[in-house]
């Protein structure tokens, strides 16, 4: 890696994340969020005792709806009232992903610390 791409990276997983968001086409995007909510739906449906494995599913939905967002904002103008809309939108967006990723991983190790421990 370079000095100037070092400089540039705050050194935060979320903003790595957000920056991938902000690069990806938005098929990819769109298909981030198809196979996580579809994965989510599945677990739900055949073991629901799993629900750890659902929030971590709906993190990567609402890493992909982040995503699309972030694109649909880019083609409004600055002061236009739907761009605060969607933005009001993807600032949801992004809390309710980031509390489901902490809640699911946090579910998810005391699972499996309890099995060991045990």
């Amino acid at each position: 890696m370079s000095a100037a791409v070092l400089g540039n990276d705050p050194g935060n997983g979320l903003t790595a994340l957000a920056d991938r968001a902000r690069h990806a086409s938005e098929i990819a995007l769109v298909s981030l969020e198809a196979a996580s909510l579809a994965l989510a739906l599945s677990i739900y449906w055949w073991a629901p005792a799993r629900w750890q494995l659902i929030l971590l599913c709906l993190a990567f939905t609402a890493l992909g709806l982040w995503g699309v967002l972030h694109h649909a904002i880019a083609r409004y103008h600055r002061r236009s009232k739907i761009r605060r809309i969607l933005r009001a939108i993807q600032s949801a967006t992004a809390f309710a992903g980031i509390v489901a990723g902490g809640a699911g991983v946090y579910f998810l190790f005391a699972t499996v610390l309890g099995t060991f421990i045990s």
